[in-house]
């Protein structure tokens, strides 16, 4: 049962998380990989897009997922996928630094949040939407390399595996958002 408090409970700890990574996020921006380029878009190079993006992502996945277990993993998710984005617009790479961590980071993070609430489904979902969504990117990347970059087949497993602990519908719309919007 959702209690009305619980988007306002959860959009706010998003927003302390938010006000605690967004500097982290913005240093690690700055240092992009060798061969970046920081002619992207205008708004991009303004200096406190990555906080305003990580801020943003944050606040609204709180008041998404609410006071519950899982908060902290979909909050790692908004502050990493805030600064790939950033770096990913910028010079059109997903640094290994950012993705491979992610990994067993989710992993620790949804393995806690079984703690506050036990539904092992949840967690063997999240884990196979999370295969099945690298694969489905892997596989487009061996056939049309040029469309897609090894870091977003990387990125498609985090991401496959957040969707996926929210249900199998979360997870589809995802996925068809990817080839509709990337």
């Amino acid at each position: 049962v959702t209690r009305v408090s619980d988007p306002l409970v959860g959009g706010l700890i998003g927003a302390a998380a938010s006000l605690a990574a967004a500097p982290i996020v913005a240093v690690f921006v700055e240092r992009l990989p060798e061969r970046a380029s920081l002619a992207g878009p205008w708004p991009l190079n303004f200096p406190k897009v990555p906080s305003l993006v990580t801020i943003t992502a944050c606040i609204l996945l709180g008041i998404r997922i609410g006071p519950d277990s899982s908060l902290p993993a979909f909050l790692y998710v908004g502050i990493v996928g805030s600064a790939l984005a950033v770096i990913d617009v910028r010079c059109k790479r997903l640094p290994n630094a950012l993705t491979y961590p992610s990994y067993p980071a989710l992993l620790v993070l949804f393995a806690l949040a079984l703690t506050g609430s036990p539904n092992q489904t949840d967690a063997m979902r999240a884990i196979i939407a999370g295969v099945i969504f690298f694969g489905v990117f892997g596989l487009l990347w061996l056939i049309r390399p040029g469309d897609l970059g090894l870091g977003d087949v990387k990125l498609s497993g985090i991401l496959g595996i957040s969707l996926g602990w929210l249900g199998w519908g979360s997870w589809f719309v995802g996925l068809i958002s990817g080839f509709l919007l990337g």
